[in-house]
């Protein structure tokens, strides 16, 4: 297998579009998820100073002023305003909070 296809995502990433925010560096920024998946997920962040490929972030999703989960994540790509984190070995709880929050996306479209 090559490194292109091992570095893949396995889990199909869910087209949303909602706010969160994105912590690193000592900064924090508001991020728009553009998808997810239980794996990673791809976000725009619009500020001049963003984070790059390698350094460890933190990802708050947050629905109507309520923090549904924080992951840590790592940034796998960056294009322009584009964002791909990967989400690192999150506990059974954040999993959790993850897998039904994206399964709720998957429901609704």
């Amino acid at each position: 297998m090559s490194d292109l296809e091992s570095n893949r995502r396995v889990e199909a990433r869910i087209a949303a579009r909602f706010h969160s925010h994105i912590s690193y560096n000592n900064q924090t920024a508001v991020a728009h998820v553009v998808n997810i998946s239980e794996q990673g997920a791809l976000i725009a962040v619009l500020n001049e100073n963003r984070p790059g490929v390698g350094d460890s972030v933190t990802l708050d999703i947050d629905q109507m002023e309520q923090n549904i989960v924080s992951l840590a994540a790592v940034v796998a790509h960056t294009k322009e305003h584009l964002i791909g984190l990967t989400f690192t070995d999150p506990d059974k709880l954040t999993q959790a909070a993850l897998a039904e929050f994206v399964t709720g996306l998957d429901e609704e479209e």
